[in-house]
């Protein structure tokens, strides 16, 4: 829309199981728009997918600033390969997903998608031999890769979606429009259309040893069943010993013998049952999911997109070679963790995908969640016990998709009204920020939302003691600030808020362009400071 009474504005779709979120921020120029994710799974579909697109397009007014795909599974893609015709039309200024699915990557490019993608196929070759095949097992398998089933459609899956992500869509310049692949630690700064917004990448992880937790499957004689190239052999077997291991006829001792009970514990022992390996591979899947941060007018929102275990330990913990071994969060995660004002429930309220210190970890009545979700395909989401522990800790501002009724759609639990800051549409709901928010009260709940004097400069947001806010500006055009000489993501013009202590600041111009050339800037606690520069 052309005008935005909101500062901050978050829209979960109801999809049914499956996560489509719109992101809109108000600027100078206007709302722009963010999109992570937009898919659906085939078993949990609610049928609204094509209305939902419509109206992404409608309310972004055919622009999108920024298009994420925080993992590559079916529920968080797949409408991007359905509606490929619809969502040609919007012009978008980037793409950002998860450093696996970059091409040119090292590790990236030793054949992780090709070997997932066979895999997966052999995988549903087994699925169609086995009358007695567990249903859910399907529905995960059809999850990672969709009509996993023997066949071409096999190998194509989602890769649909993915080539629209990479290049199906009008660039929003002149040139095509950037695709980044992000992992934890990355810099991403905000396209242009978003001034003033500040993104820190916490997941995917990219050190081998967390990376090991989730390369899919855990069980490697199944990896080296599958090549990324041709192939093998339909009688080809796969080793799951090293050839030292290997005994020819003459050489086994037949005086030694096996009941058909032992062989079957031999087996259970060396190969995971079909369930659990289709369990695993899931599982790395939602490890591949970008988790950002995303900072703006004071605002800090947090979406996790389908993380799990491997994930989150990898930044709440600093796991790693070198890093903390301790079971207790690292202090910057502590800090992290307090600061955020919304979050969207990682993996639909799974049972594995929000820790407990995730959720310890939040401020009591400080924050604001949404969960998409529904109880099918998958009667175990969302876990029970979660949902109560968010409520409790969001002071009873957790509101699930599946609270908006739809006819013939699984329901959720009945929502009389919705809790402040809350509004629903036909079919989605929103969260607002009309201002930043204030700091949490004794009692342990924040006030509502309020409606800042001027929309243009929102007040400035609570921060921690060990932190100050710094302003920089200019006269003329903005231009993007540098601190200690590094890219701070920030513009002219907005507050920068940083530890304190002094930073050289400069600016991202030609030499020459602005006087004084660099400036020392204090940052003392809970103080603001302006620094000037004047062009040339």
């Amino acid at each position: 829309m052309s005008d935005a009474s909101y500062l901050v504005r978050v829209r979960m779709y109801r999809v049914g199981f499956g996560d489509c979120f719109l992101l809109s921020l108000k600027t100078a120029g206007g709302p722009r728009h963010i999109l992570v994710d937009c898919g659906v799974h085939t078993r949990g579909d609610v049928k609204t997918l094509a209305a939902v697109v419509e109206n992404i397009a409608v309310e972004t007014e055919g622009k999108l600033a920024l298009v994420v795909m925080t993992h590559r599974h079916q529920d968080h893609i797949s409408g991007f390969g359905r509606y490929a015709e619809q969502f040609a039309k919007l012009e978008v200024g980037e793409v950002w997903m998860p450093w696996v699915e970059d091409p040119a990557e090292a590790r990236a490019d030793e054949g992780f998608q090709a070997s997932f993608a066979a895999l997966v196929r052999r995988l549903g070759e087994r699925l169609d031999e086995d009358p007695e095949a567990d249903p859910e097992t399907r529905d995960r398998l059809e999850n990672i890769t969709p009509a996993a089933s023997s066949g071409e459609a096999a190998l194509a899956g989602n890769d649909r979606a993915l080539e629209v992500l990479r290049g199906g869509f009008k660039s929003a310049g002149s040139k095509p429009y950037p695709v980044r692949y992000l992992g934890a630690g990355d810099r991403a700064p905000a396209p242009a259309a978003l001034a003033g917004l500040a993104v820190r990448v916490l997941g995917p992880p990219r050190d081998p040893a967390l990376l090991a937790k989730m390369n899919p499957p855990a069980h490697e004689h199944y990896l080296a069943a599958s090549s990324p190239s041709d192939d093998p052999p339909e009688d080809a077997a796969a080793r799951p010993f090293d050839d030292v291991f290997v005994a020819s006829d003459e050489e086994y001792r037949h005086d030694v013998k096996a009941t058909p009970e032992d062989l079957d514990k031999i087996g259970a022992a060396i190969f995971p049952s079909l369930d659990a390996l289709v369990a695993s591979m899931d599982n790395a899947i939602n490890n591949q999911s970008l988790v950002l941060l995303f900072s703006f007018g004071g605002v800090n929102l947090l979406f996790p997109g389908d993380a799990q275990w491997g994930s989150w330990e990898s930044w709440l913990y600093q796991r790693g070679p070198g890093g903390n071994e301790d079971s207790a969060l690292a202090e910057e995660s502590k800090r992290l963790l307090a600061s955020v004002h919304f979050y969207k429930v990682s993996h639909h309220g799974s049972v594995n995908a929000t820790p407990v210190d995730v959720v310890q970890g939040l401020t009591q009545g400080s924050f604001a969640a949404m969960c998409s979700t529904q109880s099918v395909p998958w009667a175990s989401i969302p876990r029970g016990p979660l949902m109560s522990a968010l409520e409790d800790r969001s002071a009873q501002r957790l509101v699930r998709s599946d609270s908006l009724s739809l006819d013939g759609a699984p329901a959720g639990p009945p929502v009389a009204k919705l809790p402040s800051g809350f509004s629903k549409g036909q079919l989605w709901i929103d969260y607002v920020f009309d201002r930043a928010p204030d700091p949490p009260p004794d009692r342990g709940r924040a006030p509502a939302p309020r409606v800042a004097a001027s929309p243009a400069s929102p007040p400035a947001a609570p921060i921690a003691p060990e932190f100050g806010r710094l302003r920089v500006e200019i006269d003329g055009e903005p231009a993007r600030v540098l601190l200690d000489g590094v890219d701070s993501d920030f513009l002219t013009g907005n507050d920068i808020v940083r530890e304190t202590g002094t930073y050289s600041v400069s600016l991202d111009l030609p030499a020459g362009s602005y006087d004084p050339p660099q400036q020392d800037a204090v940052v003392t606690p809970h103080a603001s400071r302006t620094v000037s520069f004047t062009r040339t």
